[in-house]
């Protein structure tokens, strides 16, 4: 914004600086009244000769602003003079203020709703391989997944009752997991 000095000529004779939030056009050569910025722009300084457009990530939707708004969390804006910010879709994020876009939830995590500052891990025994995901699906029969995930596997399996069971091959027979193998030992220990 411009710093050159405009002021309000006053009937009383001494002239006023216009003030923040308010401009006065360089090109006036008398100016009475100071004009508001409108919707969408402000002026921060005092005696400005232009309103600036709120920036991306930023809003204003009243006139006469000093200042643009930060976007709130969930919410964004991607372009200059906006009056208001714009949800994140459901599968997109934004946990912070001031944003300029939104950011697609991971794969193993989702986001339902509009306007979400977090994504969700996937419940156990559920999955999503894509990015940007809305929801979970349930493994397929004979995989488990422990949550977060972006794919099922065969394998530990957690039952209702939370005690922890194991696949053996593609039979549906059950382990509990005290008698499990060491999937951690070498073979040659």
């Amino acid at each position: 914004m411009s710093r050159v000095l405009h002021h309000i000529k006053s009937s009383c004779g001494p002239c006023f600086p216009c003030a923040p939030g308010t401009f006065a056009p360089a090109a006036a050569s008398a100016v009475t009244t100071c004009l508001k910025c409108a919707a969408g722009t402000f002026a921060t300084d005092i005696a400005s000769t232009t309103c600036a457009a709120a920036p991306p990530g930023t809003f204003q939707p009243n006139t006469g602003a000093a200042q643009a708004l930060l976007c709130p969390p969930g919410l964004y804006q991607s372009q200059s003079g906006a009056t208001t910010c714009s949800s994140c879709l459901p599968g997109t994020v934004q946990p912070d203020a001031g944003a300029s876009s939104c950011m697609l939830c991971a794969a193993g995590t989702y986001s339902a709703v509009p306007a979400t500052i977090g994504c969700v891990p996937c419940p156990p025994n559920t999955f999503t391989a894509a990015v940007g995901s809305t929801s979970c699906s349930q493994c397929p029969a004979g995989t488990t997944s422990p949550g977060a995930s972006s794919q099922c596997s065969r394998g530990m399996h957690l039952l209702a009752s939370d005690t922890p069971y194991i696949y053996i091959g593609h039979d549906a027979m059950l382990l509990p997991l005290s008698m499990q193998p060491d999937w951690n030992r070498s073979p040659h220990q």
